[in-house]
């Protein structure tokens, strides 16, 4: 039996298998063990990892980076409203959160 375990971190996620000899940590398309937790969207296409990297600088509106530092919190939290300045996308409120 096998058993998939995922670390989503704020900068990086990594996936790993265990198995019957031990752990094996998968390599995403590039040959990375760990892949940027960033999101970009663009008109037709979704892009993960490296490729979101890659278009940060001139996508950064529809790019999505650090977003687990914010799940879980209530909008009315004094720290995410103070962080929320700064970034260059509009948060939603939904239901509070």
């Amino acid at each position: 039996m096998s058993v998939v375990g995922f670390d989503f971190g704020s900068e990086y996620c990594v996936i790993a298998v265990a198995r019957r000899r031990g752990i094996e940590v998968l390599q995403n398309e590039v040959g990375n063990r760990r892949t940027t937790a960033m999101v970009a969207f663009s008109n037709k296409q979704r892009l993960l990892g490296d490729e979101a990297v890659s278009m940060y600088s001139s996508n950064y509106k529809n790019s999505v980076t650090d977003f687990k530092r914010f799940a879980g919190r209530k909008m009315s939290d004094p720290d995410l409203n103070e962080e929320l300045k700064f970034l260059p996308l509009k948060v939603v409120d939904v239901e509070g959160r």
